[in-house]
C-alpha cells in the first residue's frame, strides 16, 4: 500500500492500494494503522451499507489500538477507557441512537460514525475478552476468508463469531447493536 500525501486533504482515507493523508494526519500514528487496517476492514471487506458501519469501524479501531499500545497493554487499557468512558457520555444523551440505525440519507450516515468508533470498539473488545484471544483471531481469520471481496453486515460477525466459538453461545439476536443505550449480548459456556 502506498501513502499519498494530499496537502489540502483534511483527514485521511483508505484506498485499494493507496492510503490519503492529508496534512493534519501525516505525523499521527494512529491514523497511519486505521487507515492500514481499513485495507482488511473496508476494501477485502466492504460493509453492504451505512448502518453496518459499526463493524469496519469497531474491527478497525480494536487492532489500532492493539498496533499503537501493544496488547493487553496499560496504555492500551486507558485509551480503551477512555473510548468506553466516550460512548457511554454519549450514551447518556437524550437522543441517543443505537450502533446500527436505518440509514437513508446522507445525514443519517454521517451520524453512524461518531458511535462506530468509540461504541463499536468496546463492545468488540468486551466480546474478545469473553471468548479469549484465540478463539477471536479464528473468528476475525475465519469472517475475512469467508467474505473477501464481498458486502458485509455485523450479523454476518457475529455469526461467524458464534460458529467459530464452539464453546460459547450467542444467545438469540444481538440486541447490543440494536438497542439504544446499554450494550448487551451473552455468551455462556457450555
Amino acid at each position: 500500500t502506498d501513502f499519498v500525501f494530499v496537502p489540502d486533504h483534511i483527514s485521511a482515507m483508505e484506498n485499494v492500494g493507496h492510503i490519503t493523508l492529508g496534512s493534519s494526519t501525516i505525523t499521527d500514528r494512529y491514523i497511519y494503522v486505521h487507515e492500514m487496517m481499513h485495507q482488511y476492514f473496508g476494501n477485502l471487506i466492504t460493509l453492504s451499507w451505512w448502518e453496518e458501519v459499526w463493524i469496519n469501524e469497531g474491527l478497525t479501531t480494536v487492532y489500532e489500538i492493539d498496533a499503537v499500545h501493544g496488547r493487553d497493554t496499560e496504555a492500551a487499557v486507558n485509551d480503551l477507557r477512555g473510548r468506553r468512558e466516550q460512548h457511554m457520555r454519549l450514551d447518556s444523551l437524550r437522543k441517543t441512537i443505537a450502533l446500527k440505525n436505518e440509514v437513508a440519507t446522507e445525514v443519517e450516515a454521517w451520524s453512524n460514525f461518531d458511535r462506530s468508533y468509540s461504541k463499536g470498539s468496546v463492545v468488540l473488545f468486551m466480546a474478545r475478552n469473553l471468548i479469549g484471544e484465540e478463539v477471536w483471531k479464528e473468528c476475525v481469520e475465519t469472517f475475512l476468508h469467508r467474505y473477501a471481496f464481498q458486502l458485509v453486515t455485523g450479523e454476518n460477525f457475529l455469526g461467524t463469531l458464534k460458529e467459530v466459538g464452539e464453546r460459547y453461545h450467542n444467545d438469540g439476536t444481538p440486541q447490543f447493536v440494536y438497542r439504544m443505550a446499554k450494550d448487551f449480548f451473552e455468551l455462556v459456556r457450555k
